[in-house]
């Protein structure tokens, strides 16, 4: 059974509103999707990636989810790329990492856009993609 890894990134004593509620969406979906993942060959695991140092680099990725898989040889791709989102730093969020998705910002990510990136990354290692496209799934 291949390991589909969804990782969540925090900074190691920079609590945020938003990591904390996607970090529990996350927990959630995970035990929704995993049953469903696994008739398919998948073995869905969460994995919480905190970094050590708050520096500004690691600021940014805060709050990224990204999936991989080994056994398909699937680097570690983003949920944004997955989807095709673009990513804001806004002053107004307190510079909280923001993924834009119909022109509606998110920093707490809905657990609608994670299953959207889960699903396309799983299609696209049933594929034998890469998680860069998922053209057997319809997505872009």
């Amino acid at each position: 059974m291949a390991e589909l890894i969804m990782r969540h990134y925090t900074v190691k004593d920079h609590d945020c509103e938003p990591c904390r509620e996607t970090a529990e969406t996350l927990r959630n979906l995970g035990t929704q999707m995993a049953p469903r993942l696994a008739p398919l060959g998948l073995e869905l695991k969460l994995q919480e990636a905190e970094m050590a140092e708050a520096t500004e680099e690691n600021l940014r990725r805060a709050n990224q989810i990204t999936f991989t898989c080994e056994e398909a040889e699937m680097k570690e791709i983003a949920l944004e790329e997955v989807l095709g989102l673009e990513v804001r730093h806004d002053a107004e969020g307190g510079g909280c990492r923001t993924l834009i998705f119909e022109n509606r910002p998110f920093r707490t990510l809905p657990s609608g856009l994670i299953a959207d990136g889960m699903i396309r990354a799983a299609f696209s290692i049933l594929e034998g993609g890469d998680g860069s496209s998922c053209g057997g799934c319809g997505g872009g």
